[in-house]
C-alpha cells in the first residue's frame, strides 16, 4: 500500500473528515445491523452472533483475531498494522454487551429519527464500535503509517468484567495509550477519567429501629 507522508493532525484531519463523511451511510448501516442483535450480559448464546459479527468485521480489516472463549460469552482480540514491541502499540477497549434483556430488539428496533440513531446499544457501546472500525478504514486508505493497533471487544464489560479483566489489563500493560470509545459528554466533549467504587458488607448486631421514626428505640 502507497504509504502518505506523515503529516500533523491539523493537516490529516480533513481528510479523516472526508474520508468518514463519504462512510456516513456504509458506518450507519453498520450501526442498524449490530443492534438488531440482542446482546445481554451473561447470555453466552446471544453474544455469541454479535461476536460473530464483529470477527467478520475485523477480518474484513486484515486484523488477526483471536477468539477467548469464556463463561460469559466470547471475547474478541484483534491486531492490525505492523507488529511492534510490546509498548510500542495503541489499545482500544470496546465491549459488545448491553445491559438491555432478549428481546428489547423486537420491542425497540433501530430507527434514525432527525438524524439520530436510536436503538439498545446504539450510546453504549455500539456506536463507538463502528465509529472506531470506520476510523481505522479511513486510515488504511489514506495510507497513513501506523502503530500497531489491538482491539479487544469484550463480553462482560456491564457486569464487571470478570472473565475479561485479567486478558484486559495484560493487553495495556503492552500499550502506549489506551482509547476507550464510549460515549462523549454532551456536546461531544471528551472524557478522560473516571470515578471509581467500592463496596462493603457490613455486620452490625443490636435493635433494629427507623431511624427517621423512632431512632431512639434502636
Amino acid at each position: 500500500m502507497h504509504q502518505a507522508p506523515v503529516e500533523g493532525a491539523a493537516g490529516l484531519a480533513p481528510r479523516l473528515a472526508a474520508g468518514a463523511a463519504a462512510r456516513r451511510m456504509q458506518l450507519v448501516e453498520a450501526l442498524g445491523e449490530i443492534t438488531s442483535l440482542d446482546a445481554p450480559s451473561g447470555d453466552p448464546a446471544a453474544l455469541a452472533p454479535v461476536a460473530d459479527l464483529l470477527e467478520s468485521w475485523l477480518r474484513g480489516l486484515d486484523g488477526r483475531v483471536i477468539r477467548h472463549a469464556t463463561m460469559a460469552g466470547p471475547q474478541l482480540e484483534a491486531e492490525l498494522g505492523p507488529p511492534a514491541k510490546d509498548g510500542e502499540g495503541v489499545l482500544v477497549l470496546c465491549h459488545y454487551d448491553t445491559v438491555w434483556p432478549a428481546g428489547t430488539v423486537a420491542a425497540r428496533p433501530f430507527a434514525v429519527e432527525g438524524g439520530v440513531a436510536r436503538g439498545p446499544g446504539v450510546l453504549d457501546m455500539r456506536g463507538g464500535i463502528v465509529a472506531t472500525l470506520g476510523a481505522l478504514e479511513v486510515l488504511a486508505e489514506l495510507g497513513v503509517p501506523r502503530r500497531r493497533v489491538r482491539l479487544l471487544l469484550t463480553s462482560d464489560e456491564e457486569t464487571g468484567s470478570r472473565a475479561s479483566r485479567e486478558l484486559i489489563a495484560a493487553r495495556a500493560r503492552e500499550a502506549t495509550i489506551a482509547l476507550v470509545p464510549e460515549p462523549a459528554f454532551p456536546g461531544g466533549a471528551m472524557k478522560t477519567a473516571r470515578k471509581g467504587w467500592i463496596g462493603y458488607r457490613l455486620r452490625i448486631r443490636g435493635r433494629a429501629a427507623h431511624a427517621g421514626g423512632e431512632p431512639e428505640a434502636g
